[in-house]
């Protein structure tokens, strides 16, 4: 699985990538694991500007993405089994935009 999230304002959101251990998506496709960071994305631009790539922090790329959205095609026993996924800013929530319903 190729994992990109390109969310804005979220501690695990390093890059194109995600630090969090598991991806929580919700049955309505919105991302559980967003978490605000200190300082904004005003902090999270900064720390992306600042740090070197072969300094930053463990960022997944093929992450385990934990899926309730029973209704998606790519939901296979509430995990994503998509081969890329794409979490990102909607207009109030973070969402997956992969999720295709049945």
């Amino acid at each position: 699985m190729d994992f990109k999230c390109t969310t804005n304002n979220c501690q695990f959101h390093f890059k194109t990538g995600c630090t969090a251990a598991i991806v929580d998506i919700n049955a309505k496709g919105v991302c559980n694991t967003k978490c605000k960071r200190v300082g904004g994305a005003y902090a999270q631009t900064l720390e992306e500007f600042e740090m070197a790539d072969e300094l930053a922090p463990l960022v997944e790329r093929d992450a385990n993405v934990q899926c309730d959205a029973i209704d998606c095609v790519h939901n296979e026993n509430m995990r994503c089994k998509a081969d890329d996924v794409l979490v990102s800013d909607a207009l109030f929530k973070t969402k997956c935009f992969s999720y295709r319903k049945q």
